[in-house]
């Protein structure tokens, strides 16, 4: 098995790699002092998948170095994800939150599934992210850092006011053509 092929797991992909510079760091170092920590595989369905290591992968591979790895074994996959990436990343708080929304979404007419760690986020920008999870291209500017949450969410908000506002025209013609029909029948 080639550890530089293996998939990423999808949750683990939500969070965003570092930057080529920042890599470069990491794999100098890992180059000078070794890979501290090894890579983190699960097998879901006979698909083995990389759910942590993502950057270490990828700076293993820049200096040539064959990682060592283990299997998670028994933990929940998508609360290891998040405990083990939220809390050492440098995220900003719309990243986290965003991430948070993708990773416990929540049920119709719900907050969404809490965890154990405290995101350290008000509950309005966690609010405000499973808002602009609707919004594919919004999100991506979130985790990419070209927008801020806040700005995104006014995005969604202008957007989802727009379609009302449309949807509200629409309806109103509606109701104006079937007067017509019932009222004027011969026109």
């Amino acid at each position: 098995m080639n550890v530089f092929e293996i998939p990423v797991h999808p949750k683990a992909d939500l969070f965003p790699m570092l930057p080529e510079e920042e890599l470069a760091e990491l794999a100098n170092d890992i180059s000078e002092n070794g890979l501290r920590d090894p890579l983190v595989l699960q097998e879901i369905d006979g698909v083995v998948y990389l759910v942590d290591g993502r950057n270490r992968r990828a700076a293993c591979a820049l200096v040539e170095v064959q990682p060592e790895v283990r299997y998670l074994n028994g933990e929940d996959t998508t609360n290891f994800i998040y405990s083990t990436n939220i809390t050492r990343r440098h995220l900003t708080a719309g990243q986290r939150a965003m991430v948070h929304a993708m990773l416990y979404p929540a049920e119709k007419g719900g907050r969404g599934k809490l965890v154990s760690i405290d995101t350290g986020l008000p509950h309005v920008t966690l609010s405000r992210a499973r808002y602009v999870i609707k919004y594919p291209d919004l999100v991506r500017e979130v985790m990419d850092d070209t927008k801020k949450l806040n700005a995104a969410y006014q995005d969604a908000k202008e957007r989802d006011d727009a379609d009302e506002r449309k949807a509200k025209v629409q309806q109103e013609r509606k109701e104006w053509l079937d007067r017509i029909r019932r009222e004027k029948p011969y026109l």
